[in-house]
Parts: structure tokens; sequence; C-alpha cells
């Protein structure tokens, strides 16, 4: 799910259709969790997504991939992105460094139109955990491009270049 949640869904649905041929072998959560995922980036098919999505997120009410997951299905299936914005906001109470709630929660301020902030939340990440910076990198420069003004760099974060005409 990592490259999937990182911008590379090419390199995510070829791992997650190896895991789905082998769910028979995984531990119920780890089956169950399969089973939203795939719905969601597979399927796409709204209701089952958000019956698997609930009934993993009963299952197990404190993990945080279930919530995880009930975002990504909130607002790609549904379209419902401040909904998904406060299951994220949940999360990152509990664990301010998830990368992959961060990760949503910035796709979901760009779907709001709020590119500063959508931009301004990976910079952080990135200039607090250095070593991820290739994942989250290609993740800002993504949200730069579909900027309409220059954002400028966190302090502390490497500069990225404006998109271009600015």
């Amino acid at each position: 799910m990592s490259p999937y949640l990182g911008g590379r869904q090419d390199e995510g649905l070829e791992w997650i259709r190896k895991a789905a041929s082998h769910a028979g072998a995984l531990p119920d959560r780890d089956g169950r969790l399969l089973g939203v995922v795939s719905a969601c980036v597979l399927s796409k098919d709204p209701s089952l997504v958000e019956s698997r999505a609930r009934s993993f997120r009963e299952s197990f009410p404190r993990d945080p991939e279930a919530a995880l997951w009930q975002a990504e299905a909130s607002s790609d299936l549904s379209g419902d992105h401040l909904g998904a914005v406060r299951v994220v906001r949940e999360i990152l109470g509990e664990e301010p460094d998830n990368l992959a709630a961060l990760s949503i929660l910035s796709a979901q301020l760009a779907e709001l139109g709020s590119p500063g902030d959508t931009v301004a939340i990976p910079s952080d990440y990135r200039a607090r955990h250095p070593g991820d910076a290739g994942a989250v990198g290609r993740r800002i420069a993504i949200y730069r491009k579909g900027a309409e003004v220059p954002i400028p760099p966190v302090p502390g974060a490497p500069a990225q270049p404006a998109p271009p005409g600015q």
C-alpha cells in the first residue's frame, strides 16, 4: 500500500494484486485489510468499499490502517473530503508522523482548494524526516504542479522549483 499511497500507483497495484493472490493464507486482520484495499483500488465499488471498511474498522477499532482506508474510501468514492479529513485527524492525534495519514490529508486539502497547506504538510514532514525525502519529495512535486501560485518552502526543507511560468 505504501507505493500506492506514495504516488507510485502502478507499483502499488502490482503489490496489491500479488497479495490478493495469497489472500487465503493471510491472518484475519491482514485478510480483512486486503479486502478493503482491493475493493478500494481495484473494484472501485463504493458500497463494497464502504461495507468492508466499516467491518474492518468495527473489528479493529484502534487500527490506524482501518481508519486510513475509511478516509480513502470516503474521499475517493463518495467525494466526502471533509469526512476524510476528520478521520485522518483522529489518526494524526495519536500518530502525528504517520506518513500515510499525512499524505491523505494533503490530498484532501488539494481537493478542497488549499494549495499552501497541501504542500506545507509534506514539506514539514520532509524537514523532520530527511530519510523519507524521496517519496515525500515526489508528492510535494505533484502538489506544486497543481498549485496556481508559487509556494515558499518550509524553513529547513530543501527548496523546490516553482511551477513553470511562475
